[in-house]
């Protein structure tokens, strides 16, 4: 089993080269008139990664208060930090299980816990998110005549299902079934975090948040290619590209979020190889400083906590 995982990974990895070579000598001579144009731009984009990073992590340490569980800054900051260098390293959204490894070594937090956590996290923000796809996509159309059917049905049905979800989720009865009632385990622990208003109205509120963070950094990518986008469109862009998170099938889901990018780039005339450019400068900057603090955010948390025998990951 421990081959067939290495020879995935291996596969993955070569995949994902083998990809970017064809596409960058697809496009070469688009990508070499790309140039940074204003620099200077990295400062404030650099800033608001930070931000986002925090918004991250203000979200775990909210919803883990629900558990009793109550993170001090370096916990909850560097908790953020730690998933997504982890993320960026390995398929699958990897830096999601260092967190859950912590998370139960240092305060017998059940795996079945982490994953009801997680859900509650993505059916919050993506409901916000679809909702933002929604009316960015009405702004698009009125102001500047651009409109996909197939995106905004796609915003439509995912803000329809997840609002029925938070609406009407039921509470099941375990079952004589061991791991059928872990699963049920994460159904009931999120049917008991919907019912607290207060609690679904911050997490919506900091995914309003990230979004304004993500859209201002893309911004800022843009301008420092010397390329201006309005706001509208690169809220489409942002957001469509966020549930790329359904396929993570790739570290830092790399060439799945280009590829959502693209396509609803291309619907809103953005050329392809901006869309490209401005994800490359996106990766770097939040892969260098993720990773500079993991240095230290792995060494106070992880190092401490949990031991290489515990990335076996049971139970």
């Amino acid at each position: 089993m421990k081959i067939n995982k290495k020879v995935i990974k291996i596969f993955i990895y070569l995949l994902i080269t083998f990809g970017v070579i064809i596409f960058i000598n697809k496009f070469k001579e688009e990508f070499s008139n790309i140039s940074i144009v204003k620099p200077i731009f990295l400062i404030p984009l650099s800033i608001l990664v930070l931000i986002f990073f925090a918004v991250n992590g203000l979200v775990n340490k909210i919803l883990l208060k629900e558990f009793k569980i109550y993170l001090t800054f370096k916990e909850w900051f560097g908790l953020s930090v730690i998933n997504t260098i982890g993320n960026y390293i390995a398929p699958f959204r990897g830096g999601s299980i260092s967190n859950a490894l912590y998370l139960k070594k240092k305060y017998k937090f059940s795996y079945s816990a982490f994953l009801s956590l997680l859900s509650a996290t993505y059916i919050v923000v993506f409901w916000v998110n679809s909702l933002f796809g929604i009316v960015s996509l009405i702004f698009v159309k009125i102001y500047y005549g651009n409109f996909s059917n197939i995106i905004f049905l796609f915003f439509l049905l995912i803000f329809l299902t997840l609002t029925a979800l938070i609406l009407f989720s039921p509470k099941i009865k375990t079952s004589k079934y061991k791991y059928l009632n872990k699963f049920i385990d994460v159904i009931n622990n999120w049917h008991t975090t919907r019912k607290n208003l207060k609690i679904i109205m911050i997490i919506s509120f900091l995914a309003f948040l990230n979004n304004i963070l993500i859209v201002s950094m893309s911004y800022l990518e843009f301008l420092i290619l010397g390329e201006y986008i309005v706001i509208s469109k690169l809220f489409v862009l942002s957001v469509f590209s966020s549930f790329s998170i359904f396929l993570s099938i790739t570290p830092g889901n790399l060439g799945i979020r280009e590829a959502f990018s693209v396509y609803s780039g291309q619907l809103l005339g953005i050329p392809i190889v901006k869309v490209v450019a401005i994800s490359i400068i996106d990766r770097f900057i939040n892969f260098i400083l993720s990773f500079i603090l993991s240095l230290y955010f792995s060494n106070a948390l992880l190092a401490k906590t949990v031991k290489p025998k515990d990335l076996k990951f049971n139970n």
